[in-house]
């Protein structure tokens, strides 16, 4: 059965991990997902004035509109998305690092939450 999480950035979070993978060859953990789930969802909100709610989400960026990609600079790194504000989408990117400059990656499932930080960049929001 499918996870649902109300009033979080990633409301079905094993859909999302099923259609990076699908589309993208993207293997998300569900320990790394719902870290940023907690983290970026609070920091949508703070940043925001807002809560989340059903019409904000982020998804996965799909061709032909944008274009994916996944790097690492040196202990940050980062990958494309979207989020979606009620009709309206935007180009978003995803950040993360560590205070340990420890490599998180997407596949990870042993996250330490006090040591991993993540940044949400909109554009044209």
């Amino acid at each position: 059965m499918e996870r649902y999480m109300p009033n979080t950035l990633f409301p079905y979070p094993d859909r999302f991990i099923e259609l990076c993978e699908q589309k993208h060859g993207l293997g998300f953990s569900r320990e790394f997902l719902d870290c940023a789930n907690r983290k970026l969802t609070a920091l949508y909100e703070k940043e925001a004035g807002c809560q989340v709610d059903g019409a904000v989400f982020i998804g996965i960026v799909t061709p032909p509109e944008d274009n994916f990609f996944l790097q690492t600079k040196w202990i940050v790194t980062q990958f494309s998305s979207v989020i979606h504000v009620g009709p309206d989408k935007f180009p978003a990117t995803i950040s993360w690092q560590s205070k340990s400059n420890r490599m998180y990656t997407i596949g990870d499932t042993n996250i330490n939450e006090t040591d991993i930080e993540f940044l949400l960049v909109v554009d044209g929001m």
